[in-house]
């Protein structure tokens, strides 16, 4: 199991601003009420951390396919086992919360995930739109603080 913890955030560069995940209701609940998300398992070499997250929500997740909320992120477990995440005292009560342990344990206790701490998600200013046709693209992508900046200002993802 790899830590990386809030000072190993703060001393990343601008360059590592923000990475995208994509967020079903289930799963973005989770985000709002415990402040944890899931970056994908497919990574399984742990992934290049960003300062922040942003949330692409399904149009199940009532976001119609927009990015509407961002969380900084304070504390990754990476490669950790769904037992290594459970006895983590940050993570214990998303664990015992019954509305939600069944989805967590379903991946498997023994397999290897990775698990983030955040602030609470915030809402942004504006809604960043995404073309529902592009956002099989938009999972995992990542931005500096710039590029973030320029997209915000467009309000939209660029058409491509």
């Amino acid at each position: 199991m790899e830590v990386f913890n809030e000072t190993d955030f703060d001393s990343l560069s601008d360059e590592d601003y923000v990475v995208i995940t994509t967020q079903e209701s289930l799963f973005f609940s989770i985000a709002q009420q415990y402040h944890v998300w899931f970056p994908s398992s497919s990574t399984t070499h742990g992934l290049k951390p960003t300062k922040y997250v942003a949330y692409y929500l399904t149009k199940d997740a009532d976001g119609n396919g927009s990015i509407i909320h961002i969380a900084r992120n304070r504390k990754a477990w990476y490669e950790t086992t769904g037992y290594e995440a459970e006895s983590q005292s940050e993570l214990k009560e998303l664990f015992s919360d019954p509305k939600f342990k069944g989805a967590i344990t379903s991946w498997g206790m023994a397999e290897k995930r990775h698990f983030v701490l955040t602030d609470a998600p915030q809402m942004l200013e504006g809604m960043l739109r995404v073309d529902p046709k592009r956002a099989k693209f938009v999972t995992k992508k990542r931005f500096s603080k710039e590029e973030w900046n320029q997209l915000l200002k467009a309000g939209k993802w660029p058409a491509q």
